[in-house]
């Protein structure tokens, strides 16, 4: 029994003890270490808009573990962003091609070559400000960015470049942005290409392996094999199939008519095809 009321007690104390920290913590209100940062320091006005120094610093702070990975990333990968800079610098084709597409992404959503040069013929204002507005999140990332110097360079790119959408190495700042991400790249593409060698990586990819998969996803799952072939213009199209005595009709599908030239050959329209082992038909032009 006394070690009960002992228990009981000690039970009691404890939760007083908790409490009064509690109440204690309470009193003390914030414990955010602003430091010399004032909430009477304007940052930014805009209109009738008014940003402290105290308010940015809040909506900052919490991406304070994001910015801690970035930083350790550079200092983990520096051999590797001297690598990819090194490249960009000498003309490298495909690291080149990749930081264009980066930006490509980030500027127009997009880095596909086609529907770029569509967008920059058929809607070049649009173009134009996809760019203004990439610019202008890149301030809200580096305040100390000159936006002007850099929205001219690219545009300058634009009218340049042997396409409005490429070089965009050249300049400086878009580099310093984006040089990190290339080197993680980098840095994967390297550790991937020793593992595709080794026979005992799980990410060593076989003979086997590829039979396999087209077994299980692409053999028997068509009906037919597409051959595509580009013409020039409407004409040359007709005079190709006109050659080989083909017919498309408005649902597209492509019957085929005897050809009354082979018979100038002696040459029967049946013997013009022969059936293969697997059941298909090669014509025999």
């Amino acid at each position: 029994m006394k070690e009960i009321k002992f228990l009981k007690k000690m039970a009691a104390l404890t939760l007083i003890v908790a409490g009064i920290f509690m109440l204690a913590a309470c009193s003390k209100g914030s414990q955010t270490p602003y430091g010399d940062i004032s909430d009477e320091t304007v940052y930014m006005t805009i209109d009738d808009i008014t940003i402290t120094e105290r308010e940015l610093y809040d909506q900052l702070r919490f991406q304070g573990a994001t910015v801690l990975a970035t930083m350790i990333d550079e200092i983990l990968l520096a051999d590797e962003i001297a690598a990819v800079t090194a490249l960009l610098e000498d003309g490298d084709e495909a690291m080149n091609e990749e930081f264009d597409g980066i930006v490509n992404d980030a500027i127009h959503q997009n880095r596909d070559e086609e529907r770029l040069a569509e967008l920059h013929e058929d809607d070049l204002d649009r173009f134009i400000r996809n760019i203004e507005q990439y610019v202008d999140s890149l301030y809200l990332l580096d305040n100390t960015l000159n936006t002007a110097d850099v929205l001219q360079q690219i545009l300058d790119l634009v009218d340049t470049e042997d396409n409005a959408y490429s070089g965009y190495a050249s300049i400086d700042a878009l580099v310093d942005n984006y040089k990190l991400r290339l080197a993680q790249r980098h840095y994967a593409e390297g550790l991937l290409e020793d593992e595709v060698e080794d026979e005992e990586s799980d990410q060593y990819i076989s003979d086997e392996d590829v039979l396999e998969y087209y077994k299980s996803n692409r053999l028997g799952q068509y009906d037919v094999d597409a051959l595509v072939i580009r013409f020039i213009n409407l004409n040359e199209a007709n005079a190709a199939l006109y050659e080989t005595s083909l017919k498309v009709d408005s649902v597209a599908t492509v019957p085929r008519f005897p050809d009354i030239r082979l018979k100038q050959y002696g040459i029967d329209d049946e013997e013009s095809t022969k059936e293969n082992d697997d059941g298909s038909v090669t014509y025999l032009f």
